[in-house]
């Protein structure tokens, strides 16, 4: 009887531990993996040549529409020799179907995205699973660079 007593306490014990280890393994593990973004090159319709290096715009011309800033920020990233401008997309929402408005001089791109999250154990990753546009062409060489002609 003194027996059948102590196993109750002895198995909340190892749940206790148990517990105790799964919570430990995650807190050593960075994380943060950021929001679901991808970047985008403007190129020249006829010439293939990037917009912003040519000068036909420059990187202040880019806007959201006003509806789309709820859903993303943007971000310019300066030209350097090996790489021409880029700008990325980072999404502030957590998943699903968005449809954002972009102007660059009297060009109205509209692109309609998919977010997913990835969920494990400790961590969760955001991914954008597609893109495309209803308004310009669209292609990805690279998977983390999408080029739109204008």
């Amino acid at each position: 009887m003194l027996r059948f007593g102590h196993l109750p306490i002895s198995l909340l014990l190892l749940i206790s531990m148990l517990l105790n280890a799964c919570s430990q393994k995650c807190e050593e593990l960075l994380c943060s993996t950021g929001p679901a973004r991808f970047n985008i090159q403007f190129i020249d319709k006829k010439s293939g040549a990037d917009v912003f290096q040519t000068g036909r715009y420059s990187p202040e011309d880019l806007q959201l529409s006003e509806s789309s800033a709820k859903i993303v920020d943007i971000s310019i990233q300066e030209a350097a020799e090996s790489y021409p401008v880029g700008v990325i997309i980072a999404f502030k929402i957590s998943e699903g179907k968005q449809e954002i408005e972009l102007k660059l001089g009297d060009e109205t791109i509209r692109l309609h995205t998919t977010v997913s999250i990835h969920k494990s154990d400790c961590c969760s990753n955001s991914f954008v699973d597609e893109v495309r546009s209803t308004t310009h062409t669209i292609s990805s060489e690279h998977t983390d660079v999408i080029t739109i002609e204008l």
